[in-house]
């Protein structure tokens, strides 16, 4: 008779290495593995608590953990979702959708085209409405205090996914509230009616989309593609050229060329984490060479925007066509500015009146909060003291029965009492921005400025782009060498 002992003892010996490898390695790290595409958000081991045990948050915490530290869920978990994926043709992500021929689309790609995202931002269609006309308005007149100083500002809408593609997007089953107010419909007509600059790449892509032979989304990219960014740049550099009088050095393309894809051509099917595509794509991408111009000039353009910017951002850095780029993204972080981290550490002031260009560059879904908190702080950032906002918060709180009608709202709406505070002060100064700003209804802006501005205006009067352009580039580096002295001193110096 056949010897089983081996093979029983070698089923044993496999089935404990099965449960304490992933142990081990929970513990330990033993294998450095490659962290899951998406966001993470780490769930740490809870307290033990007599409280905590008592009412089973202890162990429903701990189950969290393990689940979230297992060892190996690196490999165990596209593991499972390419066998859901193959068999079932599920998925665990419910952020993502799968419309005709296998397109992916957001839900916010959904919610825009079937209903507008009015009501992620507002209760009805009035209110949504008139957050955007005020809005606009806010930044016509951004545009027009920052003329005064020689910067030009525009904004960019960049292309949408849901609109090029709509006849590709999942049946409706989601969203029935009434028809909202699109945000890409509503900005270009009112910024054309105000005289806002704005270049909008939406309707331009919906007008090339049947006559270009390249793709303008991949399947499974929520971005417009790398080549089309590409592409896209030269308009975008020819529209600032146009709008500002600079001569900005131009450029020609390159061959298009097949490459390993990068994260942002894939990110939404990234976020299945799949061990195999789901489709098998050629991904293009294309280098830029720049024109030799010896009347060209490198002005400082300064972005405020979202991820659609990184893929133009790319091929416009490498060929060194400005001086610097940087760009705060979504307002808070801060990229391609050595040193620099947050855009709450920057002098906003500095920033705009040193560069030459500044751009908002948002995409549909995120046009519904076009000002982000960057128009109004700017304005303020040029009519208040700096610590108007201080003081004002100081004095609330010194305000027995203010203070205490702050801590009510604070825990109405869950938020820190320093939070509350912010928001109630914000809501203040906005009041005095439409008192100094003049009516909305007729667009006029303030003359009052912040003291350390008080005559330097007058340095960029009767100036022509290039003259303004120069004396800008000769602050900016005598703003290097004397970080500390005013902006009139260094302004005169730069005039000499």
């Amino acid at each position: 008779m056949k010897n089983t002992r081996p093979y029983y003892i070698t089923l044993v010996v496999t089935l404990i290495v099965l449960i304490t490898l992933p142990a081990i390695q929970q513990m330990t790290g033993l294998f450095k593995l490659p962290p899951l595409k998406g966001f993470n958000n780490p769930v740490e081991m809870p307290e033990l608590t007599f409280e905590n045990y008592k009412s089973g948050n202890f162990q429903s915490g701990v189950n969290d953990y393990l689940k979230d530290n297992l060892g190996f869920r690196e490999w165990l978990i596209p593991l499972y979702n390419q066998y859901a994926w193959d068999l079932y043709r599920k998925t665990e992500n419910n952020g993502v959708f799968f419309g005709k021929d296998n397109w992916l689309f957001f839900w916010e790609h959904m919610q825009d085209q079937y209903e507008s995202l009015t009501y992620k931002y507002a209760n009805t269609p009035e209110e949504m409405a008139a957050t955007f006309e005020k809005d606009a308005k806010s930044l016509y007149m951004l545009q027009e205090v920052l003329k005064s100083y020689g910067t030009t500002l525009f904004v960019c809408i960049s292309p949408s996914k849901n609109e090029l593609y709509s006849d590709l997007l999942p049946e409706n089953k989601n969203f029935y509230k009434p028809e909202g107010v699109h945000a890409d419909v509503f900005y270009p007509k009112r910024f054309k009616e105000l005289g806002v600059n704005f270049l909008d790449l939406n309707a331009l892509y919906k007008i090339m989309i049947d006559s270009v032979d390249y793709p303008l989304f991949y399947k499974a990219g929520s971005h417009y593609t790398h080549l089309a960014a590409t592409y896209t740049a030269d308009t975008l550099v020819k529209y600032m050229e146009a709008i500002s009088g600079l001569n900005i050095q131009n450029f020609t393309f390159q061959e298009p060329y097949t490459k390993k894809p990068k994260n942002i051509d894939r990110d939404m099917e990234n976020l299945y984490n799949l061990i195999f595509p789901i489709e098998k794509v050629d991904y293009y991408y294309v280098s830029i060479d720049p024109v030799a111009d010896s009347t060209a000039i490198k002005p400082k353009w300064l972005t405020i925007g979202d991820s659609f910017y990184w893929n133009i951002a790319e091929e416009i850095r490498e060929a060194g066509l400005f001086e610097a780029t940087p760009f705060w993204y979504y307002n808070k972080e801060v990229y391609f500015d050595p040193g620099r981290l947050y855009t709450d550490e920057l002098n906003i002031v500095d920033e705009l009146i040193s560069a030459d260009i500044v751009m908002l560059y948002w995409c549909p879904i995120n046009l519904y909060a076009l000002e982000h908190g960057f128009v109004n702080n700017a304005l303020l950032s040029f009519c208040y003291d700096p610590n108007y906002r201080r003081n004002l918060i100081e004095y609330m709180k010194n305000d027995e029965e203010w203070y205490n009608s702050i801590v009510e709202k604070a825990n109405d709406r869950g938020v820190s009492i320093d939070e509350m505070l912010k928001i109630d002060a914000d809501y203040m100064i906005n009041q005095r921005i439409e008192e100094d700003f003049g009516n909305f209804d007729d667009t006029t802006f303030p003359s009052v400025r912040i003291e350390a501005l008080s005559g330097v205006d007058e340095f960029f009067k009767d100036k022509s782009a290039t003259e303004i352009f120069a004396l800008k580039q000769k602050y900016r580096q005598l703003k290097k060498e004397n970080p500390d002295a005013d902006w009139r001193t260094l302004f005169e110096e730069a005039a000499q």
